[in-house]
């Protein structure tokens, strides 16, 4: 298998994994959320929220789900570079620096999550 082919494979199911959730969602018909719009491009957003702390929480909550599943794949990718190096050093020293960057990006993720909980419990003290 090509290196080329491998990377459309892979851009494919990252594609198929981030559009398949936010179809799902949008085949939910909503009629009247709780803040009372209705109709239109504000039927889109999800009934409860109704104002900029509500959209910042939701923006991080889909960037942390979009980051898990990323997280998770590329983890999975990694041990596969892992078992595809077969005892190659260049290639093992290449999924180690994969391992490196995933584990970082997974602390990024998390260190978002606890920044945005830090932020929202300062924010409603005040």
């Amino acid at each position: 298998m090509t290196s080329s082919f491998r990377t459309i494979i892979v851009t494919g199911f990252f594609l198929t994994a981030l559009i398949m959730p936010g179809a799902v969602q949008a085949a939910v018909p909503v009629s009247e959320n709780s803040c009372g719009r209705e109709g239109g491009l504000v039927s889109l957003l999800p009934s409860d929220i109704c104002s900029l702390e509500d959209v910042i929480a939701t923006v991080i909550d889909l960037i942390v789900q979009v980051g898990t599943i990323l997280l998770v794949l590329m983890l999975v990718f990694t041990g596969f570079k892992f078992v595809a190096a077969q005892g190659n050093p260049e290639e093992i020293k290449s999924a180690r620096e994969s391992l490196t960057w995933v584990i970082i990006g997974g602390l990024l993720l998390l260190g978002a999550e606890a920044l945005s909980l830090v932020i929202k419990a300062t924010v409603q003290t005040l």
